[in-house]
């Protein structure tokens, strides 16, 4: 690394240092675990040969040693920003797709004086940062516009108002000579990026998670997986005083766990009045032209033969059916409904206790699992113990038990608040989707049942 200059170490440094302040960050957000960030600098003197057969600049493999990185350790999936993953540029693997950061072809490979700072998600964007210029990039997979809200924005909008921040004045953080420049024209889409100064950038990535303008997670893998919805978490942050000193972050994973079993508990409760609404309007069109009924009411009536007769009273019967079945879903559909919602308001109660309990369980579940694998690999080396359960997993369960109990505590709380008549409803709720789904099976077999006997009628 004797090749770069103080300054041109101390630009690098600001990377690093605005990644870890990212980082650090998400950790008081309760997105990360503390001890998932590993602070540089890292030994990947064992790399050197990757790095010469990739042709990597100097710049990217000193920035590779000092920043830092996040590394769950297999105990859950998480998404870094706008659906990327964090990277681990102290893997081989992920320095090697470094230079494949949109999986393109080979001659979309990366600036070697270039590096992504996240790993793309599924059609998600990606971060790059280009140590020629000292700025960083954020575009789409797809090609669309850059998903940098600060792009395009004036100097007064920008923050403090100087587009050339972070740029050196005297270029020496232009480490790609310009008559070098001028005879490269192989120019590819990574020369045609939108940029601003890198210092900025990540310090606007701090500013957005802060006002949630950007929320943790939101992506594939800790999206709907993990409880990170982002119409879910933005109200809960705000809930606890984010991004104030005094957030309570296990205060804010409580009532996490009970926002996402709430809006669970409405969804279940709109897919039933939806097809109550359905349901009540076929009823109400019952045989109407809509049907089929009068067109082979009609095909029956002009019927010559045998055979049409029969194809005609065929089709009747199943019209006829249909509506018979419809009308028995609508009954069941507001009995389930009148179960399920005495209240309004009572209701997301009595829905949301047995989603918050069910929660816990498995949680509970995956801590005696985990108990178990390792008492049964007890004798076995620590490399293979990890294998099975990495370390800080059972922990990280531990950890997530405890919320998902407070949850189901200050849910049983407000279940006493209630009325007695509530209450007892409260008590029955823990069975009504066990009940349901056995009356609704019993009421196939008896519909089955019914319907040998009344086409045998019918014809």
């Amino acid at each position: 690394m004797s090749t770069l200059t103080s300054n041109q170490r101390q630009l690098l440094h600001e990377v690093a240092d605005g990644l870890l302040d990212i980082y650090q960050t998400l950790v008081r957000m309760q997105y990360l675990e503390p001890e998932w960030v590993h602070r540089g600098p890292h030994d990947l003197s064992a790399h050197q040969e990757l790095y010469e057969s990739l042709n990597l600049d100097v710049s990217i493999i000193y920035l590779y040693s000092i920043m830092p990185y996040v590394d769950a350790g297999r105990v859950t999936e998480i998404d870094f920003f706008q659906g990327s993953y964090f990277s681990d540029f102290r893997n081989k693997a992920e320095v090697e797709q470094g230079r494949h950061p949109m999986y393109g072809d080979d001659e979309d490979l990366l600036r070697p004086w270039m590096t992504p700072l996240c790993g793309l998600g599924n059609h998600y964007g990606m971060i790059v940062y280009d140590a020629a210029s000292h700025g960083i990039a954020m575009c789409h997979q797809d090609g669309g516009p850059s998903s940098d809200q600060q792009m395009g924005a004036t100097e007064q909008q920008l923050e403090n108002g100087d587009p050339d921040e972070g740029y050196s004045s005297e270029g020496e953080d232009m480490w790609i000579e310009d008559d070098e420049e001028e005879e490269n024209n192989d120019r590819n889409e990574w020369d045609e990026m939108e940029m601003r100064p890198a210092k900025s950038v990540l310090r606007n990535m701090v500013s957005w998670f802060e006002d949630l303008t950007e929320l943790p997670g939101t992506g594939e893998n800790s999206g709907y997986k993990q409880m990170w919805q982002a119409d879910v978490i933005k109200l809960v942050y705000r809930k606890h005083g984010w991004p104030r000193a005094d957030f309570d972050g296990h205060a804010f994973r409580v009532s996490q766990v009970r926002a996402d079993a709430d809006k669970s508990a409405r969804e279940e409760r709109d897919k039933i009045l939806e097809e109550v609404r359905h349901l009540k309007l076929v009823k109400n069109c019952r045989r109407g032209p809509n049907t089929g009924w009068s067109h082979w009411q009609r095909q029956l009536d002009e019927a010559v033969n045998d055979d049409e007769r029969w194809l005609a009273r065929l089709h009747l019967y199943h019209v006829d059916q249909g509506q018979r079945n419809n009308c028995s879903r609508l009954a069941d559909a507001e009995a389930d409904l009148e179960r399920l919602t005495p209240e309004p308001e009572e209701m997301l109660v009595l829905c949301t206790l047995p989603i918050v309990e069910a929660i816990g369980l498995d949680v509970s579940r995956n801590i005696r699992a985990s108990r178990i694998t390792l008492e049964k690999m007890r004798n076995e080396s620590e490399e293979e113990r990890h294998k099975f359960s990495p370390p800080g997993r059972l922990a990280y369960q531990e950890k997530h038990d405890a919320v998902c109990l407070k949850a189901c505590q200050n849910c049983h709380f407000e279940a006493n608040a209630l009325s007695d008549e509530v209450r007892r409803k409260f008590v029955q709720n823990k069975w009504i989707r066990r009940d349901i789904d056995v009356k609704a099976a019993e009421r196939a077999v008896e519909r089955a049942e019914q319907n040998v006997i009344e086409i045998r009628g019918f014809f």
